[in-house]
């Protein structure tokens, strides 16, 4: 299987599985494996490949550095953007994206107008690109070749998601794109000016809502709620046939109608009649239809609730899901998720945890209601908010102590540090954790005991003690946050630099950084690897069957072997089987795979990040992590294509059957089953 791991990694990058290399100079293969295992990026093996007259061999050297992403790499990559072979020149330039240094930003600029791989060197840029940057992009948007042009317009948008203050004026450039012939080019360009605001935006985008291609109408929607537009504007969008479209429109309405109480009855009523149509389809009961319906009201509930005049949506709703009439008993459950979604919302709005009590009928998980009713008093505040919160710290229920840990990080009094202080205490690996980090956070810096530190050295011990390092990742990042402060902590941090986890060496070099204001690598492990799941380099293919249907993946082995290898064991084990999709984002993912089902679990163990430059379109499944080498159990697919996804989590595979159910999933929709399908 080690062997097999090799091969993949050539297969991952695109390359026959032999060496045309130089005999017996040529880098052995397994040893470039071994190096990605154990994350060491100046391993011997992988400078010798980066040399080699085989392209296949530069390719995987590269595709090494990309997915360690040691600091001062880039060094290694950047010659590489010039080879006369084009996959090597495009690997070249995903290492760099990847690695992410100011180097990096140098070596693609001076190589842009020479490379053979343009299009990977725009996107390389849009991650490690400072503001001057964007002219170089935009300079490349008239190019004739339309698959330069998509790869430059997309750019823009990402640096500008990245970079929200980049004030360099590309709107009139880009608008004209939203004409090009390129179904690429054109969502490149609506998703680039969804980033900005404006009237150049505004009016362009209200042309992009007629265009033939649905995610081009979704990213026109999505920007025009923040281009200051006037809810007029998205009527041609109102009875769109693709609900990701409906369910932008929603949102883009609570924006439009926050802005300003003169659009606030304009915004209301066309969010009333998205949600009368949408509700009508939940009450209807057929899990598909019901599935789609549930987005565009759950839009619509949060847009209304961000503006006075959405209360009317709220109040229509909240009728409409007390009464029921003609309901159809399969959409019970559905229909008392909604009625608590509207419970919430007017709970917020009114400054008081009531609705949230009795909402749902039976029908709505408990520990959701009562980690709502926790956030709900957090947020109302008040001089009883600690004392009300502090007994579900210590709750029977776990998802209960962490929802109360969260809720207690956002009541800033000192009241709420002494208890938080008290949960340092605590057995719970979770609960230790959650109140650690929201110690350290930032906005808690005046509330801080002086002998912080030392308890935070001690949390830190007892969780890196536990095999999952995304225990210990967020403390780590917080920690390197405390600036002055976290200085007793350097000792431990550079101890933690060695341990066998990536995940943990990567976090504590970078706290270390941040504390002492130098570069600081984490190093290659040296010590025995952790104890995972064999990877599968080949093609497999699962099915999932959900409550709301099948869904059939094919999932990339020699793309993501070691992911692939977890899930395939996992599924065999049983493991997926009676979890939930815990966390639904209307039009961009829905995730499961977590056996607390409320998104902190995992295996117990993490998984090296497998990071390629395929794109998270429609369909594609990929792991969700907290950070990189962080994967384990969870998985999400996605609604449409984010491509602020693409380089930052392990791209698994792929929808092949069941794309409308994937659309319909919804928070705590059950997989009944998940199993790995015969050849």
């Amino acid at each position: 299987m080690r062997r097999g791991v090799a091969v993949t990694l050539l297969m991952a990058a695109g390359c026959a599985t032999t060496s045309a290399g130089s005999g017996g100079d040529t880098p052995d293969l397994q040893a470039l494996a071994d190096a990605e295992a154990r994350r060491d990026a100046l391993a011997p093996a992988v400078q010798a490949a980066l040399h080699d007259p085989d392209p296949n061999l530069r390719k995987t050297g590269l595709w090494v550095l990309g997915r360690v992403e040691e600091v001062g790499t880039s060094s290694l990559a950047a010659p590489l953007l010039m080879d006369a072979d084009a996959e090597v020149a495009a690997a070249a330039a995903f290492a760099l994206g990847q690695i992410g240094e100011p180097a990096g930003e140098a070596a693609l600029l001076a190589a842009l107008r020479h490379t053979r791989a343009p299009q990977a060197a725009l996107r390389a840029l849009s991650r490690v690109g400072t503001a001057s940057v964007a002219p170089h992009l935009v300079a490349f948007l008239g190019h004739a070749d339309p698959d330069v042009r998509a790869e430059a317009v997309l750019a823009l948008g990402l640096l500008k998601k990245r970079l929200p203050a980049l004030e360099v004026t590309f709107e009139p450039a880009v608008a004209p794109l939203l004409q090009d012939p390129s179904p690429r080019v054109r969502f490149g360009a609506a998703y680039a000016l969804a980033r900005s605001a404006g009237p150049v935006a505004a009016s362009a985008l209200v042309t992009a809502l007629a265009d033939p291609d649905p995610e081009v109408r979704m990213w026109a929607a999505t920007g025009l709620g923040k281009a200051g537009a006037s809810p007029q504007v998205l009527d041609p969008v109102m009875r769109d046939p693709d609900w990701r479209v409906r369910a932008a429109a929603a949102t883009a309405l609570g924006a439009m109608g926050a802005a300003g109480e003169a659009e606030g009855p304009h915004a209301a009523t066309r969010l009333s009649a998205l949600a009368s149509v949408a509700f009508a389809r939940v009450a209807k009961g057929e899990p598909l239809a019901a599935g789609r319906g549930l987005h565009v009201l759950y839009a619509a509930i949060d847009a209304a609730a961000g503006f006075p005049a959405g209360k009317k949506v709220l109040d229509e709703v909240e009728h409409a899901t007390w009464e029921g009439a003609e309901v159809d008993p399969a959409a019970s459950t559905d229909v008392a998720h909604v009625q608590c979604a509207v419970a919430i919302a007017l709970d917020r709005l009114e400054g008081a945890a009531r609705r949230i009590e009795t909402c749902g009928k039976g029908a709505f998980p408990e520990w959701r209601r009562r980690s709502a009713w926790l956030e709900l008093t957090a947020a109302a505040g008040g001089a009883g908010a600690v004392e009300k919160l502090a007994p579900f710290a210590r709750d029977p229920e776990p998802r209960i102590r962490a929802a109360a840990v969260l809720a207690l990080g956002e009541v800033k009094t000192r009241a709420s540090t002494k208890v938080l202080l008290d949960l340092l205490g605590s057995n719970d690996p979770y609960v230790l954790g959650a109140a650690a980090e929201t110690l350290a956070r930032p906005d808690r810096a005046g509330l801080r005991p002086p002998a912080l530190p030392e308890r935070l050295g001690d949390v830190l011990a007892q969780l890196v003690a536990q095999p999952d390092a995304s225990l210990v990742v967020g403390l780590l990042d917080a920690v390197g946050k405390l600036g002055p402060a976290g200085a007793p902590l350097v000792g431990t941090l550079d101890k933690l630099r060695h341990d066998p986890r990536a995940a943990v060496r990567r976090r504590a070099a970078q706290a270390m950084a941040a504390l002492t204001g130098r570069k600081v690598p984490f190093g290659p492990r040296t010590g025995p690897a952790p104890v995972t799941p064999a990877p599968r380099p080949e093609v497999v293919r699962v099915m999932l069957k959900t409550s709301r249907g099948d869904i059939t993946v094919r999932l990339e082995g020699p793309l993501a072997p070691r992911f692939v290898g977890v899930i395939t064991a996992l599924a065999a084990s049983g493991f997926y089987d009676g979890l939930t999709f815990h966390r639904v984002v209307s039009g961009f993912v829905a995730q499961g795979g977590c056996p607390r089902g409320d998104g902190w679990g995992g295996p117990g163990y993490t998984v090296l990040a497998e990071t390629s430059p395929a794109p998270f379109a429609r369909g594609a499944m990929g792991m969700a992590t907290n950070g990189r080498d962080t994967g384990g159990s969870q998985f999400f697919f996605m609604h449409a294509y984010h491509p602020h996804l693409d380089g930052n989590y392990p791209w698994v595979g792929r929808v092949e059957e069941g794309i409308d159910v994937v659309d319909a999933l919804q928070v705590d929709d059950v997989i009944h089953a998940f199993q790995v399908l015969a050849d």
